[in-house]
C-alpha cells in the first residue's frame, strides 16, 4: 500500500518534496506505513473508534501507543516516542515530555472538524514545546483522505504559554505563535492539507510593553511578612487561553508544619482562577481559602474566583511538620487587562503589517 501526500502550496504529487514548510509555523509531510522508531510500544494510552475522519460512512480505527520511558514519571524536557496508527497504519509522534511530568499532563488526543461543511474530521495532538518555563503548545493535525492517504500538518509556536487554538468560524481556527510583539496565524484547509492563509505579526512600535509577564503574584506569608516568590499564570491573557501552570516555591530543605500562601492581583487586569493545588514532596495537598473569597478553588470545574486590581486571596495549606524537598504551585485560569488591548481581537482595525500565504511585503 502507497500512502500519498501533496505539499501544502504545492499541488504536484512529486513523491520527493516530502516537506513544504509555510511562513515556518507550519510544517506538512508523508506518513509511510510502519515508519517508527525501533522502540517497544507496551501500553495504549488513547484510543477512538467511534468516528469517521474521511466522511467514507466507516468507523476509523484510531490508536496511540507509549513506552515505558513516556510513562515514566521525569519534569525535564526529553524526546519521547509514540505510535499513532490510523486504521492500522503506524508512525511515530515525537512529544518532549513524559506522561507523568507537569507538561506531559497536557498532551490531548482530540477529534476536531475544522471544516463544519465537508464530510471530514482530524486528529488533534496538542503537546508542550521543550522548554522549562511557560511553555507553548505544539500541535500535530493528521487527516485521513483515503484508505491509502494520510497527511499531518505541524504548528509550532515559541513561549510565552502560546499555542492556544481559537476556532473563529466554520472554517479557519488561529493560532497565538509568539507574544511581545505579537503574532498570530489564521489555519485554514486546502485539499489535504492545513494551509496558513495569514499571518499577522505585530510592530513593535505598537507593542504594550506594560502587559509583558502582567499576572498575579505569589506570595509566601510568613506571620506578618509576606516573601515573593514570582508569577503565576503568566502570559495567559485571554479566556480561550486558560490552562495549568506551576510555580517553584523554593523552599527546599526547611521544615514547615503548615503553609499560608496569599495570591495578589497589583496590575490592571482581573485573574479568573480556576483551580489550584500545591505538591509537597510530590504529594498533593488541596487548600483552604482563608479570606473573603470564600469559593471552592479545588476542583477544575469552571467556577472561577474573580481577583481585580487591589484584591488578593490567602489559602491556607495543612502540612504534617516535615523536610521540604520539593514544594511547586499549580494553578489553572487565565487573566483579562482591564483596557484590554489587542489589535488582533478587534475586528474593526486593520492589522497594520500582515503577512499572507502569498510571500511577504
Amino acid at each position: 500500500m502507497s500512502i500519498s501526500i501533496i505539499g501544502c502550496n504545492n499541488q504536484s504529487k512529486n513523491a520527493e518534496k516530502v516537506t513544504t514548510i509555510i511562513e515556518s509555523q507550519v510544517e506538512s509531510k508523508y506518513l509511510k506505513k510502519n515508519k517508527l522508531s525501533t522502540v517497544f510500544f507496551d501500553q495504549k494510552i488513547w484510543s477512538n473508534y467511534n468516528e469517521d475522519l474521511n466522511g467514507d460512512g466507516t468507523k476509523d480505527k484510531i490508536e496511540v501507543f507509549a513506552t515505558k520511558e513516556y510513562l515514566s514519571n521525569q519534569d525535564e524536557p526529553n524526546q519521547y516516542a509514540l505510535k499513532v496508527c490510523i486504521n492500522d497504519i503506524c508512525f511515530d509522534q515525537r512529544v518532549n515530555f513524559s506522561s507523568n511530568s507537569h507538561s506531559g499532563k497536557e498532551t490531548k488526543f482530540e477529534i476536531i472538524n475544522i471544516n463544519k461543511k465537508d464530510s471530514f474530521k482530524e486528529l488533534l495532538l496538542s503537546y508542550k514545546e521543550a522548554a522549562i518555563e511557560d511553555p507553548s503548545f505544539n500541535h500535530s493535525i493528521f487527516r485521513l483522505l483515503d484508505d491509502s492517504t494520510i497527511t499531518v500538518s505541524e504548528i509550532f509556536s515559541s513561549g510565552y504559554s502560546n499555542g492556544q487554538i481559537n476556532y473563529i468560524d466554520d472554517y479557519s481556527f488561529t493560532v497565538d505563535h509568539a507574544r511581545f510583539p505579537d503574532i498570530k496565524g489564521t489555519y485554514t484547509l486546502e485539499g489535504l492539507y492545513l494551509k496558513q492563509s495569514e499571518l499577522y505579526v505585530q510592530p513593535e512600535d505598537e507593542v504594550d510593553w506594560s502587559k509583558v509577564a502582567a499576572c498575579p503574584f505569589v506570595y509566601l506569608v510568613d506571620g506578618d511578612n509576606k516573601l515573593y516568590k514570582g508569577e503565576i499564570l503568566r502570559y495567559l491573557n485571554a479566556e480561550y487561553t486558560e490552562t495549568w501552570q506551576k510555580l517553584d516555591m523554593k523552599l527546599d530543605d526547611k521544615i514547615y508544619s503548615n503553609l499560608r500562601i496569599c495570591i495578589s492581583e497589583e496590575k490592571d487586569e482581573t485573574t479568573y482562577l480556576n483551580s489550584v493545588y500545591l505538591s509537597v514532596n510530590g504529594k498533593i495537598y488541596t487548600p483552604k481559602l482563608i479570606n473573603s473569597k470564600n469559593r471552592n478553588i479545588i476542583l477544575d470545574d469552571d467556577k472561577y474566583v474573580e481577583i481585580s486590581k487591589g484584591e488578593k486571596i490567602e489559602l491556607q495549606f495543612n502540612l504534617k511538620p516535615e523536610l521540604i524537598e520539593t514544594c511547586i504551585l499549580y494553578a489553572k485560569g487565565y487573566y483579562l487587562p482591564s483596557k484590554y488591548y489587542s489589535i488582533l481581537n478587534d475586528t474593526k482595525n486593520e492589522p497594520t503589517k500582515r503577512i499572507t500565504d502569498k510571500g511577504k511585503p
